[in-house]
């Protein structure tokens, strides 16, 4: 039994793309999301989705048609490829340690020294290290 309207239309979309349909009408349908396999539709030229309270895509997208729809679908798809970066922000009271806690951090070897004198303002440290499980560098700013 297929129960949402989004898989309805993902079947509806297989069978159309079968029979190469040029034009598709889904006017005033209620669709809150435009599956993405309305993409696939190759044959495609004329995508009518006016009067559908769209969430998923912006109605300004839809209203462009079937390439931007198609390009919108892409660059969410490019975006699945995330940038491992974080920001950890470090705040005491000056001379609390907070650059010898930054500096331990970034490097594990790094000598503690008592004799050092505190600093005044801001300073970002850029501690880069791989995540082996996804082969990918993270970066945190420190």
């Amino acid at each position: 039994m297929v129960d949402s309207q989004s898989e309805i239309l993902s079947y509806f979309i297989n069978r159309i793309n079968e029979a190469k349909e040029q034009r598709l009408g889904l006017r005033n349908n209620e669709l809150k999301n435009i599956p993405e396999s309305i993409t696939k539709l190759t044959n495609l030229i004329v995508l009518n989705l006016d009067d559908n309270p769209l969430e998923q895509a912006p109605l300004e997208i839809a209203k462009e048609g079937i390439k931007s729809i198609r390009s919108y679908f892409q660059q969410l798809a490019a975006r699945l490829d995330s940038i491992y970066e974080a920001k950890l922000i470090i705040v005491a009271e000056g001379g609390a340690g907070k650059t010898t806690l930054t500096k331990k951090i970034e490097n594990s070897n790094y000598e503690l020294r008592q004799d050092k004198a505190t600093k005044e303002g801001i300073e970002v440290i850029i501690w880069k290290f791989l995540m082996t499980e996804k082969e990918r560098e993270f970066q945190v700013n420190i």
